[in-house]
């Protein structure tokens, strides 16, 4: 099936082909061969050789030590998939369960006071209630995304095992020497933005900053502290009454929050980073080694690469790409939602004239603005990435000989007419370059809602100001 008009698309005819494929028996015999040929010049899989587990493993343990990954064994020097775990009674999995509950009942109690506002005033327009659900909504995604990483966490695992006797599989391949490097340079410039972006969010909370003579007036006499508590978290000090312990825990919550948030895109962009790699290295070996040459007659012999070779490895990478969608895809359709979400409510609020505005709300706005820009382009050029690759082996097979052209070669190229091959969003998108026009399209067309049904200058101030999140970085 072919993608529809309207955006969705089924993966099963590429099913067929991959699994009618990889059921001939020539095609078998040269994964053998393949796989030995593999394993006596690469006998060991670490980051050096561009191991995909060895590479990100750095970030796996970070993400442990916010509570995101309940995996065993990741502090271990040995780099054997097979010894890492996972149980629900364990402490990895208890810890995490901890911060999910915390998460939830934070979540509540936001839904709860944007009820108990609205119900109050009989609803509003759109602007006013889209900055009532900032917090609300932020913390239901964090808390999602605690849940996904808890119950597919044994889905990792068999990913990960999986990767490994792929790269093992495959007949061309070269080694991704730069994995290693690209994961750290993109989650540490990605947490340095984040980390300083929620540290001036956190400021504005403060009573450094000061806000109208009316909400002053009731913080006269609190200390530092419960000011935060009352200005960051109004729906908790509705219900609860302020408490150090409390205050202290919501801003250390806040904090692993928004670290969560951003760990769900930094790992959706190393994994299309790795992908895209063994894409590309399929194309550009094919080039090398089987389009018409003075010395390709030679080559073939020495090295025995086919095009039904070729082929294999294509179907072989389709089908661990089918693995990875199908654990990310729910985790991508989660992340542009929130994403495109607060992206407009940032420009909304940059657009939109707010009086007695400091200077260090007006940085902290672009700032965070420019942050989610930044995570959301890396995170779609580097999954777009992947459908152009994996469609590029057809500029090749245009370049294969006629006394080469076999009936492997020809199911190839009617597989890849059967649709996009890339990463989707529970099957509603598949991220290609086109579809980022898409994204900018629907974030103009939301913010000119928001802009026509706009509350007044003074009105906006006090709802930026009451929302449980009065910036997106920090609750």
């Amino acid at each position: 099936m072919k993608k529809s008009s309207n955006g969705f698309h089924a993966p099963a005819p590429r099913l067929f082909y991959i699994q009618e494929a990889l059921n001939t028996t020539g095609l078998k015999s040269n994964m053998k061969s393949g796989t030995t040929r593999l394993m006596q010049e690469n006998p060991s899989e670490t980051a050096e050789n561009g191991d995909f587990y060895s590479c990100i493993r750095p970030l796996l343990r970070f993400g442990k030590i916010l509570g995101l990954i309940p995996v065993g064994n990741l502090w271990s020097d040995s780099v054997d998939v097979e010894k890492l775990g996972f149980r629900w009674k364990s402490y990895p999995a208890a810890i995490s369960v901890l911060i999910t509950l915390i998460l939830s009942i934070n979540a509540l109690f936001s839904f709860l006071d944007l009820f108990r506002r609205f119900a109050g005033k009989g609803g509003g327009n759109a602007t006013e209630l889209a900055f009532a659900a900032k917090g609300p909504l932020f913390y239901l995604t964090v808390l999602l995304i605690y849940l996904f990483f808890l119950l597919k966490a044994k889905t990792m695992l068999k990913l990960f095992t999986t990767w490994r006797k792929v790269s093992n599989e495959l007949n061309l391949r070269v080694v991704d020497e730069t994995l290693a490097r690209s994961v750290k340079v993109l989650a540490t410039v990605i947490y340095v933005s984040a980390s300083l972006d929620f540290v001036a969010s956190s400021l504005t909370q403060f009573p450094i900053i000061e806000r109208t003579s009316t909400q002053n007036g009731k913080e006269h006499g609190f200390t530092p502290l419960e000011t935060y508590y009352n200005r960051s978290h109004p729906f908790w000090a509705f219900y609860i009454p302020f408490h150090p312990i409390v205050a202290v825990i919501l801003l250390i919550c806040s904090l692993v929050s928004v670290l969560a948030w951003n760990y769900a895109d930094v790992i959706t962009i190393v994994f299309s980073r790795a992908l895209y790699f063994k894409f590309k290295t399929l194309v550009e070996e094919t080039e090398k080694r089987l389009i018409p040459s003075e010395e390709k007659h030679q080559f073939q012999k020495l090295h025995g690469i086919t095009w039904t070779e070729v082929r294999r490895d294509h179907l072989t990478l389709c089908k661990l790409l089918d693995d990875v969608e199908a654990f990310l895809s729910p985790l991508i359709f989660l992340s542009y939602s929130i994403n495109i979400f607060f992206i407009c409510l940032q420009l909304h609020q940059g657009l939109t004239p707010v009086p007695d505005r400091t200077i260090l709300d007006s940085v902290d706005s672009a700032w965070t603005f420019l942050h989610l820009i930044f995570r959301l382009t890396m995170m779609s050029l580097t999954a777009s990435k992947i459908n152009e690759y994996a469609h590029q082996i057809a500029s090749s097979i245009q370049k294969c000989s006629s006394s080469e052209y076999c009936k492997e070669v020809e199911r190839l190229e009617r597989m890849l007419g059967t649709g996009p091959l890339g990463l989707s969003g529970l099957g509603c998108f598949v991220i290609t370059r086109a579809f980022m026009l898409v994204v900018i399209s629907v974030i103009f067309t939301m913010e000119i809602v928001l802009l026509q049904t706009s509350a007044t200058g003074s009105t906006t101030v006090a709802l930026q100001k009451e929302s449980p999140l009065s910036k997106t970085s920090n609750p």
